[in-house]
């Protein structure tokens, strides 16, 4: 059982990968609770929500497949607020006379790179999810993640999958 207390634990540890001071842990824990139909529809999965603890038990690979869920979900998201804030409509580079030069990178470069980590984000998902519904992590696994995800020394791995399906910032792998 997942429930609040792990959700908000598991919640901080994402938020800490990404270095995200903007997004508070609860906002994520809700976002676990209400976003479990993607991850039955991408695993043809039966996970619920009973009262505030979703069920039943996550096992390793489930639990990184649905990291990696929010993940692509949390990059479209950034990139779309980011258009809606002004797109092209910032500077970047200004000239003072006799005091240098200052650039910075334009809100338009921003997010054609959100863009593009976002379509590479939903193209590794797609071969995780390939991965996991082909068989390959295979139907033994039952290390389950309780407390705390993230923490290498509370579960086994069984069945790892490439780290080419996966970021970086995937608590549950790295």
């Amino acid at each position: 059982m997942l429930c609040s207390e792990q959700q908000i634990t598991w919640s901080e540890n994402i938020l800490s990968s990404y270095q995200e001071s903007g997004i508070s842990p609860s906002s994520v824990a809700v976002w676990l609770r209400g976003n479990l139909g993607k991850l039955n529809l991408a695993i043809n999965g039966s996970y619920y929500l009973s009262g505030d603890c979703i069920l039943p038990e996550f096992s390793t690979n489930i639990s990184g497949i649905y990291e990696s869920i929010f993940e692509c979900d949390y990059l479209r998201k950034k990139s779309v607020s980011l258009i809606n804030t002004g797109g092209g409509l910032d500077w970047s580079e200004l000239n003072g006379d006799g005091q240098g030069t200052i650039r910075r990178v334009s809100k338009n470069e921003q997010i054609k790179t959100l863009r593009t980590m976002s379509q590479d984000c939903q193209e590794r998902l797609n071969q995780l999810i390939e991965w996991y519904n082909g068989g390959d992590a295979g139907a033994g696994v039952t290390q389950v993640l309780t407390d705390f995800r993230g923490d290498i020394s509370t579960y086994v791995l069984n069945n790892f999958p490439s780290c080419d399906y996966y970021s970086e910032y995937n608590t549950v792998w790295n």
